[in-house]
């Protein structure tokens, strides 16, 4: 199996995205072989960042960045088709403008509302491409990695606000919410799954002791 993807990656004549590599490979699976009736095939990919070392770009050095682009391509013999992208692990951080408000209270409630407090999480988003088959996606431009970074964008831009004022978050939840209601409102053709998980932050302060003798 690890010799045929690579053989397969090896044919290609040009750069493909990771969605179109996927289904190259659940292609030639359910149209080679026989008794395969199904393909799935699930690829990560994970971003390298080139280190700099006083300002200038390191010739061999690299860092692995956080978040990591998924994608998950199931095709049948008959054609069918289903692409799923995402992202995994985009950790994000806001210093001001968060608060936890507006929540639910009862008996048992013992946390108290604030309109201060630093918002640290992790996005995860995945989004299902309307292709039915895989003739639907023939003599089309499929644009897989501009589709991708303009998502993460719309979700980047949406959680942080504008530069400067930056835009007020009542709750993770509510967020979260207008978050994926940016990315349909702007890809009303993709069908959109995300969450976000808190990280737990701890604030040291380092305090100086004068001793006088």
């Amino acid at each position: 199996m690890l010799v045929k993807v690579n053989v397969k990656a090896n044919e290609c004549s040009t750069q493909v995205s990771m969605e179109e590599f996927a289904i190259l490979l659940a292609r030639h699976f359910t149209s080679v072989y026989l008794q395969v009736t199904a393909a799935i095939i699930k690829i990560v990919e994970k971003p390298w960042e080139r280190i700099s070392i006083d300002g200038q770009p390191h010739d061999h050095g690299y860092k692995l960045g956080s978040e990591r682009h998924i994608t998950e391509v199931i095709s049948m013999k008959n054609g069918a088709l289903r692409v799923t992208s995402g992202v995994e692990g985009l950790a994000l951080l806001k210093t001001r403008q968060p608060g936890f408000e507006c929540f639910m209270r009862d008996q048992n409630t013992i946390l108290p509302e604030t309109r201060e407090r630093m918002l640290a999480t992790e996005v995860s988003a995945s989004w299902r491409y309307q292709f039915e088959s895989l003739s639907s996606i023939n003599n089309q431009p499929l644009l897989f990695t501009e589709k991708h970074l303009d998502v993460k964008r719309v979700l980047i831009n949406t959680f942080f606000g504008p530069p400067k004022e930056g835009v007020y978050s009542p709750s993770v939840q509510a967020t979260l919410y207008h978050m994926a209601k940016a990315v349909l409102a702007s890809y009303i053709q993709c069908v959109l799954l995300m969450y976000m998980d808190s990280l737990k932050m701890m604030c040291a302060c380092n305090r100086r002791t004068t001793r006088l003798n």
